[in-house]
């Protein structure tokens, strides 16, 4: 049973890589970005130093019925250290080869929520100055000549290509999907009113 397991997982993680003329294919599917929680709404916040910050990476408002596989790259930008990943899903297998490039196939599909779980992006920031979050396309991309996130529907050949959830499409591209620490938040901490009130003494 295990072999089994194993050989399908490998099956899935590997028809990520199949070329774009082997699947059926679906451009602009929904849209994945970067959240701060599970309902993929919050993509601004604060987060304390030394404290270790969860970013979601999620899939919304998509129309597949399940998830068999999904590819994306990210990249942190900020004063952190620990970057670390947790993939979603039955038996991940991640062939992207490094951290902040994934294609990872599954075992088993995903089932498909209005916000829909698929990596855990967890950084520990050293102070409180901002940490951006930028979600492209992984390395290579099944989806040929493009930067997109994709995930793989059922039954498992369909290639999907997600659009990106971006905290302001008009930014260069790639886009800022997710703020930690930035001045687009409002600090509620007592000591940042305390060097306000400071500055007018």
């Amino acid at each position: 049973m295990k072999k089994l397991l194993f050989a399908l997982s490998a099956l899935a993680a590997l028809t990520l890589l199949a070329p774009v003329s082997g699947f059926a294919d679906f451009e602009g599917e929904g849209a994945m970005g970067i959240y701060f929680d599970a309902d993929a709404e919050v993509y601004e916040t604060t987060g304390a130093p030394y404290t270790e910050v969860a970013a979601y990476v999620m899939m919304k408002n998509t129309n597949v019925e399940g998830i068999w596989g999904y590819e994306f790259g990210f990249v942190v930008e900020g004063n952190y250290i620990a970057p670390s990943i947790a993939l979603n899903g039955t038996g991940p297998i991640d062939v992207g080869g490094e951290l902040g490039n994934h294609i990872v196939g599954l075992a088993a599909p995903i089932t498909v929520t209005p916000a829909t779980l698929l990596a855990t992006i967890g950084v520990l920031p050293m102070d409180a100055l901002p940490i951006h979050y930028t979600l492209t396309g992984a390395t290579p991309n099944s989806w040929v000549g493009s930067n997109t996130p994709n995930i793989v529907a059922p039954p498992g050949d369909v290639l999907v290509k997600c659009a990106v959830s971006a905290w302001d499409v008009a930014l260069v591209e790639p886009a800022i999907c997710a703020m930690l620490n930035d001045t687009g938040v409002v600090a509620s901490d007592e000591a940042s009113w305390d060097s306000v009130k400071s500055l007018y003494r």
